[in-house]
Formats: structure tokens, C-alpha cells, sequence
């Protein structure tokens, strides 16, 4: 667990190189991100037509605008989870490409999530039921410290298990069941990978955050004395954060495929990236075109 930070950094920047090679894959988290915000304002227009942000008193709401609300907020949640997942799995699909030597294409990575829409249905189901249930649990505490550690937790654990159920989707085609129990298992063998995914590129993700609270703070300090500065300081703060989102987004799907193959073959190598482009992935236990062969596109 020691070492979860620096082979994280080790694996980053070699995700990083796998990236310059496929430029094009920072264009699913950028759809991701576009459609999710698109359908938040569609659902926020519903909201308001059905009353449910119009109410003085919080809460004091009728059985019937309830009943819509709850309906409306796990249609959105559902959505936002789909649209999430179809194009993690073009992206983790596009990874895999590159990693059997090829050259991925955004029309492949899409026809492959295509491809496996029942999949993504089923594993946005499960996503969505945990999002629920964990929102619930957090209800039940009053302190919100409890409240967020709770949510973390839950969270963690289930990314942490489920780190390789895209990559068996995308490889094996199976259902989101089979995946979720299949990562699981192979968890039990490789936590390592999971844990330098999870936890060690979640710390790097926080790191790079740091800039972006010192611009935030930066802006309130100048903000007295020059309003235009601030408000400049703050606007390069949200393009600069929704770009870090979008090229963690897209490093970490990347870093599913290249783990994915190692925890079926050994440790995380040194030189992930020349193994990338020379097809010489070594796999323990299985024969080199295993996953070659259980690919289905």
C-alpha cells in the first residue's frame, strides 16, 4: 500500500503516453460531460414545470409532485449513469485496441459501447440502485462529517470491487452481473491494481486540485479592489478544472484496460507504454492472445 502513490504516478504518466498516441479518446469524457450537463438541464426544466422548486416552505410539497419528483430524479440519475458508462466503455474498448497494438478509431470505441448497450442498461441499473441506497443510508445520520464518510466509503468499496467489471464487459461481453462477480474475484488476487486505480489516482486527482483552490482563494483576496480580475481568476479556475476532469476521466479509463491485463498476467511493469506499442504484453497463467482471442466487437 506504500508504494500505492508512486506506482500510480508511474502508471499516469505512462497512461499519459498511451493518450498522445489516441488523442481522440479525450472526446468521450468531453461527450460525457456535455450530455450529462444537457440532460441536468433538461430535468431542471421538468422540475420547475412540475412545481417542485417553486414551494416557499422546503418540503412542503403535495403527494403528487413527490411522486413526480422521485420519479424525475431516478430517471435523471439513470441517465446521467448510462450516458457515464456507454462512454467509459468506448473509451476502456479504445484502450484495450491500443493495447493489442492497434490503432483505435472514435467510430470503433463507439460501435463497440454500441454494441454492448444491454450491458451498459444493466450495469447503470446496479449503479444507480447503489447511488440510492447509499444517499439513503447517508439520510440517516444527522452530522454531515458522517454523511460524507459514509458516502466515501461505500463508494470506494464498490469501485475498488468493481474496478474491472467495464474491461469484462468490453472483452467477454458478458452481463453486468457476471462482471461485477468476475472482477470481484480476480480483486481477491490482484487488490493491488485496484487499490493503485481507486485510491492512488483519486490521491493524484486531489493533488492536482490543489491549484485550482489556490485560484479560488486568490480570486477572493483581489476580488475587493478588482472585480473584473476576480471574476477572470475564477472563470480560468472552472476551464482549467473541467479540463483536469476530463483528462483524469480519460487516464483512468485507460489505466483499466492496461490493469486489467496485468492483474490476469502479473505485477504493473515499469515500461507499460513500450509494451503497449510493441505487443509484447505478458499475461500469467493464460497464453499471450487470451484476451485477443475473447475479444468480441
Amino acid at each position: 500500500m506504500f508504494q500505492t502513490l508512486s506506482n500510480s504516478w508511474i502508471l499516469a504518466k505512462e497512461c499519459w503516453e498511451v493518450l498522445m498516441q489516441d488523442k481522440e479518446m479525450l472526446v468521450y469524457p468531453t461527450l460525457t460531460s456535455i450530455i450529462n450537463i444537457t440532460i441536468l438541464g433538461i430535468a431542471y426544466v421538468y422540475f420547475v414545470a412540475i412545481g417542485f422548486l417553486e414551494v416557499a416552505e422546503p418540503f412542503n410539497y403535495t403527494n403528487e409532485q413527490w411522486a413526480m419528483g422521485a420519479a424525475l430524479f431516478v430517471v435523471t440519475l439513470y441517465a446521467s449513469h448510462f450516458v457515464f458508462s456507454f462512454f467509459d466503455c468506448a473509451l476502456v474498448a479504445s484502450a484495450i485496441k491500443r493495447l493489442r497494438g492497434e490503432n483505435p478509431t472514435l467510430g470503433y470505441g463507439l460501435g463497440v459501447a454500441a454494441n454492448r448497450i444491454p450491458q451498459i442498461a444493466g450495469w447503470s441499473f446496479y449503479v444507480t440502485i447503489l447511488g440510492i441506497f447509499v444517499a439513503l443510508i447517508q439520510s440517516l445520520f444527522k452530522s454531515k462529517w458522517a454523511q460524507k464518510a459514509v458516502g466515501k466509503a461505500a463508494h470506494t468499496a464498490w469501485n475498488v470491487v468493481t474496478v474491472f467489471a467495464m474491461p469484462y464487459i468490453v472483452v467477454e461481453k458478458v452481463g453486468a452481473t457476471r462482471a461485477i462477480k468476475n472482477s470481484a474475484k480476480l480483486i481477491k488476487e490482484r487488490w493491488g491494481e485496484a487499490a493503485t486505480l481507486e485510491i492512488g489516482f483519486g490521491s493524484l486527482t486531489s493533488i492536482a486540485g490543489f491549484p485550482l483552490a489556490g485560484l479560488f482563494i486568490m480570486a477572493q483576496m483581489v476580488y475587493p479592489t478588482n472585480e473584473t480580475l476576480a471574476f477572470a481568476i475564477i472563470g480560468l479556475a472552472i476551464v482549467a478544472g473541467a479540463f483536469l476532469g476530463i483528462l483524469f476521466a480519460a487516464l483512468s479509463g485507460i489505466a483499466k484496460a492496461v490493469l486489467f491485463n496485468f492483474a490476469k498476467g502479473g505485477r504493473i511493469p515499469d515500461q507499460v507504454h513500450d509494451d503497449i506499442l510493441e505487443g509484447t504484453v505478458v499475461r500469467r497463467n493464460e497464453p499471450q492472445t487470451d484476451i485477443q482471442g475473447r475479444y468480441q466487437t
